[in-house]
């Protein structure tokens, strides 16, 4: 690699913040896709999809991929710096905390559903984007009403946008592999 290249890869790096996208990550470096895979495998194998790796880096940030970690932003941020071999100073403390589901179902998720979104057949197969579905049917979510989403993972990136959107959310781990997220518009 050239020293240009290398210096426009530490520059890169040093705009890194929590709210930086996946997608302009690995642009600085295409070898850090094993390395958040090796943070989580069970949510972020499935980067090693062409689909999936198309679709998924643009959609999260630095922020929400700590929170999915169990890291302070500040520690991703630092072992990100060390993978690209650059030495910089960074605040250890996270500037905000990002919306996580509730510990304890909340009362309004034991109602009837009005709609089921499975996901369950398609996030196995890796061969559609399941945002597509999801986005439809918060989109057009009634006050009050509930839907339950089906899922392999479960879909943080998402909490970020609903609860700009006042809609609440709850993640019940039904197994390994599967996630039930109860969404309502309140």
């Amino acid at each position: 690699m050239s020293s240009i290249m290398k210096e426009a890869r530490k520059t890169m790096s040093l705009e890194f913040n929590e709210k930086t996208k996946l997608s302009k990550v690995l642009k600085a470096d295409e070898d850090l896709l094993e390395f958040f895979i090796a943070l989580n495998p069970h949510d972020f194998s499935r980067l090693r999809n062409p689909l999936m790796r198309k679709l998924m880096p643009p959609r999260i940030t630095l922020g929400r991929i700590a929170a999915m970690t169990g890291r302070r932003s500040s520690e991703l941020l630092a072992e990100i710096d060390s993978f690209l071999n650059v030495k910089t100073k960074r605040p250890l403390k996270c500037s905000h905390s990002l919306p996580q589901s509730p510990a304890e179902k909340p009362d309004w998720a034991d109602g009837i559903p009005s709609r089921v979104i499975d996901l369950l057949a398609s996030d196995e197969r890796l061969d559609a984007d399941p945002m597509l579905p999801i986005n439809e049917a918060t989109r057009d979510l009634d006050p009050g009403s509930l839907i339950i989403i089906m899922h392999k993972w479960e879909p943080q990136p998402l909490y970020d946008v609903w609860s700009k959107m006042g809609i609440a959310f709850y993640a019940e781990r039904k197994s390994a592999d599967e996630v039930w997220v109860y969404v309502s518009k309140q």
